[in-house]
């Protein structure tokens, strides 16, 4: 067996004190009925670390142990969440201590422990490429069996800063000359938030009261209806705004970053077909099945408008209702000056802006596919570095209104994670620039209220669905006269 180290972590954040920290990298991979996991320790900049690897075995018995217990505690049904093994604190501590038992060797915390400490107790950069069956193990959450702070459980989240590998991507073969920092300018732009965007047909994830939280807070007279947003424009809430909208928002000015908050949807065996759930109408030109909605699919976000000149009459009017190509509906970057439909990729219709958060459900499933890929891919092939999106289903605050009986609060669960992961995504501290440490630290303030009280709105079904999944340039560096 054959595996690659995707590449090196960054140092933690926190001064010239601790510029040389370690991290950890874990690695599992599927082998028949088996799994086998790695790690290693990563020094900071360094690519192709000559560290030795640990390897750790899972037997057919324990894959399929871990399979059970995800199954039980995250299935498709609403009623079965709310009452499984993560609304409960004594089920959610078996639950965590079961998986921690089989993935989380001893050798590999006595590591991350060693590195914790000579770090000053500061969290450690730990990156995790799952195995398939593994996606949606909530890695936070697993308990220790070594070290304790005044005597208290640890949890991974408590002395690490967690997040996903991504997938291999095309600029990833490239050479990055040495100096050269392609996130440089990260928060130069203007933000693009896309909330709730309604379609008929489609429930929407946010109460009205939640909707004009967002409004207020981006100072949004109202909704927004589709068609092409001056370039000072930042959100768009509540309104039916579909792919073309979208390419004009984000080619008409420079982004910092992409929120998305609403419905994710996808075929079964199709991971090309992952997609949210916009306003699109039938003769916008897709590659998605035609007796379906038009959602803005993983595929359509790679392949753009690529293959559209080609389509025959008879296709134009099966597909599309349209008699020719000029009866489509495109992105301005695809239109001809004499009408004609042009071959973009979805890089030039849909440019991604440095980082993105996709508060949807299911919108972190690349890794569960033989050949990775979903909306985390495409949008990180059209130009993203980092990537916050969910592993299983996020149930909305109406949902947790119908079990959760404590009283107070405004707001309710699913709003104020999609407040929070959006806020993360653009805080900025000085001489600190780490989205990664502080979904971590959300989630570490969340694992306290959750300990503390016990609340169904404080359980790890919603904060513990989200990961980042971590593209920044794997590149090595090469300087003059070809040295790497």
């Amino acid at each position: 067996m054959t595996m690659t180290t995707p590449h090196p972590v960054p140092a933690v954040p926190g001064g010239d004190d601790h510029e040389e920290a370690l991290g950890l990298l874990l690695v599992g991979c599927d082998a028949g009925d088996m799994e086998y996991w790695y790690w290693r320790t990563e020094l900071p900049g360094a690519s192709g670390d000559p560290r030795p690897s640990h390897t750790a075995a899972l037997d057919a018995d324990k894959v399929n142990r871990v399979e059970e217990l995800l199954s039980q505690a995250l299935p498709g049904r609403i009623d079965r969440m709310l009452t499984g093994a993560l609304s409960d604190r004594e089920s959610e501590k078996r639950f965590s201590s079961a998986l921690a038992d089989l993935l989380l060797p001893e050798d590999f915390q006595e590591e991350l422990w060693q590195q914790y400490e000579s770090n000053g107790r500061r969290p450690v950069p730990v990156r995790v490429l799952p195995a398939q069956r593994c996606l949606m193990v909530p890695w936070e959450l697993l308990p220790l069996t070594i070290g304790a702070v005044d005597d208290a459980e640890l949890r991974l989240v408590e002395i690490a800063d967690i997040s996903t590998v991504a997938p291999v991507l095309p600029r990833d073969a490239g050479s990055l000359p040495a100096g050269e920092d392609v996130t440089e300018g990260a928060d130069e732009g203007i933000p693009l938030v896309v909330v709730d965007p309604f379609r008929r047909g489609v429930g929407r994830v946010l109460s009205s009261q939640a909707r004009k939280e967002w409004a207020t807070r981006y100072g949004a007279a109202g909704p927004v209806g589709a068609g092409s947003p001056p370039p000072s424009s930042m959100a768009a809430i509540g309104s039916g705004i579909d792919r073309i909208w979208l390419s004009a928002a984000l080619t008409s000015t420079r982004r910092s970053r992409f929120t998305y908050v609403g419905h994710v949807t996808s075929k079964p065996r199709d991971a090309a077909s992952v997609a949210m759930v916009l306003g699109c109408e039938r003769r916008v030109f897709s590659h998605e099945d035609p007796t379906r909605h038009r959602y803005f699919s993983a595929r359509d976000a790679v392949c753009g408008t690529i293959g559209a000149p080609q389509l025959t009459l008879q296709e134009l009017r099966e597909r599309f209702g349209v008699e020719n190509a000029s009866g489509f509906l495109v992105p301005v970057v695809a239109q001809g000056d004499d009408g004609s439909i042009l071959e973009k990729s979805g890089a030039e219709l849909w440019p991604m802006p440095p980082r993105v958060a996709l508060v949807a459900c299911h919108s972190g499933t690349d890794l569960a596919s033989d050949e990775p890929f979903g909306l985390v891919t495409a949008f990180m092939a059209a130009g993203a570095e980092l990537v916050t999106a969910t592993r299983w289903t996020l149930l909305t605050d109406a949902a947790f209104a119908r079990y959760d009986r404590t009283p107070g609060g405004v707001g309710g669960p699913f709003s104020e994670a999609a407040l929070r992961v959006d806020r993360i995504q653009s805080d900025q501290h000085v001489g600190e620039d780490d989205p990664v440490g502080r979904l971590c630290a959300w989630q570490r303030e969340k694992l306290d209220a959750w300990r503390d009280r016990g609340r169904l709105r404080d359980s790890p079904l919603i904060w513990a669905a989200f990961t980042t999944y971590d593209g920044r340039d794997r590149r090595v560096a090469v300087r003059s006269g070809g040295e790497s």
